[in-house]
């Protein structure tokens, strides 16, 4: 694996990722501005920014950093970018599920190997959230590859489990789209609405402040969740069967949410367009230098702003590409319809990111890989008895 054209693609993202967020941060001063802004508790109008949300200091001063960086998506001051935040967050937030998603499925897949940098996934939601989602995506995308069932070998994966760890695969995915609700999707709120038309500036540092902690949430809601079902699955059948259902409907839950994010984003932006619907979705989506950015003179407007279109354009990139992969692994190797899905594929995936967005649509590919998990769980148990 460490060699294959998916290996290599991740690492080629990774590092494009880190040179167009980081290396433009740094380059363009928009880290300093955010240390100074957090140290200070000023914004560079001078306007007060609030530093106080936990009271440990470390923590409220890695919360305030985050805080003014996304501030500027949320005050209104540039609808455009508010509304690509939006669309960009829907295929973001979507990657927590597939992170709790997939380590769920490893519990009911025992021959699949856990590498030993796939870890928890509040780890990788933590890394999402303070690096950014397209560096964060090749490198979980990368090392879940190298778990990935050799070709021929589907249909024996999924084996019943201990009794306990089957209640627990089941109650967790069961727990997976309501946590996903409560942990990543209600605190889009200030990317949504005009906060600043609703609430005063300390609480809509709040509100921003909230949704910088979405990975906490997610975490937190789903071992609540999970734990409360416990006790009344004991007395219930359970097995692979059954939690990849319960996956299956938290997919379809989350692919209709992401594809209403992406699909309000777009509309929103075509109703913006005075002229040319090219020129308000170019300023939306495409990131410097193949288009012009005017610059206000705001660092931490400007900053954050070209950090986010990078990374907004490249998470699609990188989740669609293992979106391939993963289908490609399904299909039987050699056969006619795997030749021919390496062209109808791409062309699939491309016209569904465009209609439904990336989120909604790396989504479905999960739900059917886990169709065919399912199919492939009860021929192997019907054949076995």
């Amino acid at each position: 694996m460490s060699s294959s054209p998916e290996s290599l693609f991740y690492k080629a993202a990774l590092v494009v990722a880190v040179a167009s967020l980081w290396g433009m941060m740094a380059w363009n001063g928009t880290l300093a501005a955010l240390l100074v802004a957090a140290w200070t508790g000023k914004l560079e109008d001078g306007s007060a920014l609030r530093t106080r949300y936990t009271g440990v200091p470390i923590l409220d001063f890695g919360i305030t950093v985050l805080v003014a960086f996304f501030y500027s998506g949320t005050d209104g001051s540039d609808d455009v970018y508010r509304l690509a935040l939006v669309d960009g967050f829907a295929t973001l937030q979507v990657f927590y599920l597939w992170l709790y998603a997939e380590d769920i499925l490893r519990q009911q897949l025992p021959r699949l190997r856990r590498s030993p940098t796939i870890i928890k996934p509040l780890v990788w939601t933590l890394a999402a959230d303070m690096v950014g989602g397209a560096i964060a995506l090749p490198l979980y995308f990368a090392e879940q590859a190298k778990s990935r069932a050799p070709q021929g070998e589907g249909e024996a994966l999924v084996k019943p489990r201990m009794r306990k760890d089957s209640i627990l695969a089941t109650a967790a995915a069961r727990a997976l789209p309501l946590s996903f609700l409560l942990g990543a999707v209600l605190p889009l709120a200030p990317f949504v609405w005009p906060m600043p038309n609703i609430l005063t500036r300390h609480q809509h540092y709040g509100t921003v402040a909230a949704f910088v902690l979405c990975p906490i949430w997610v975490s937190a809601f789903q071992k609540l969740l999970t734990a409360v079902q416990i006790p009344w699955l004991r007395a219930s059948p359970t097995g692979p069967g059954t939690t990849l259902r319960a996956l299956r409907a938290a997919y379809i839950f989350t692919a209709i949410l992401a594809a209403f994010g992406h699909v309000y984003a777009v509309q929103a932006l075509l109703e913006k367009a005075e002229g040319s619907p090219w020129s308000v979705l170019a300023s939306a989506y495409i990131p410097p230098p193949f288009r012009g950015m005017a610059e206000t003179g705001r660092k931490l407007l400007d900053g954050p702003r070209l950090f986010l279109l990078y990374d907004c354009a490249l998470m699609p990139l990188v989740s669609l590409a293992w979106a391939y992969c993963e289908t490609l692994s399904v299909l039987e190797g050699g056969s006619p319809l795997r030749l021919f899905s390496r062209v109808a594929v791409p062309l699939v995936l491309l016209v569904a990111y465009v209609v439904l967005g990336a989120g909604c649509t790396v989504t479905l590919v999960l739900f059917w890989r886990e169709g065919i998990l399912l199919r492939r769980s009860e021929t192997g148990r019907k054949s076995a008895s």
